[in-house]
């Protein structure tokens, strides 16, 4: 299992990204979580089939959900 920390994030991003991790074929668990009430990280943990780069994942998850919200922008 691989957790990434956002800093100074609301859970907006990570939850966006969870989801979106979620879709990936080749995840197989995908959750966030706020530490404490009173600060702002957020730890972003996945994992991905033993014969995959977490990171590559990632990076491709990222990109699709940058598509997402420029596909969003665009429409309003």
């Amino acid at each position: 299992m691989y957790t990434y920390t956002f800093t100074n994030d609301d859970m907006t991003m990570a939850q966006l990204l969870t989801k979106t991790l979620l879709k990936h074929p080749e995840v197989t668990f995908a959750a966030c979580k706020k530490r404490h009430p009173l600060e702002d990280n957020i730890d972003l943990s996945f994992s991905v089939q033993p014969d995959k780069e977490e990171l590559c994942i990632l990076k491709e998850c990222v990109l699709q959900l940058q598509e997402i919200l420029q596909s969003l922008e665009n429409a309003f």
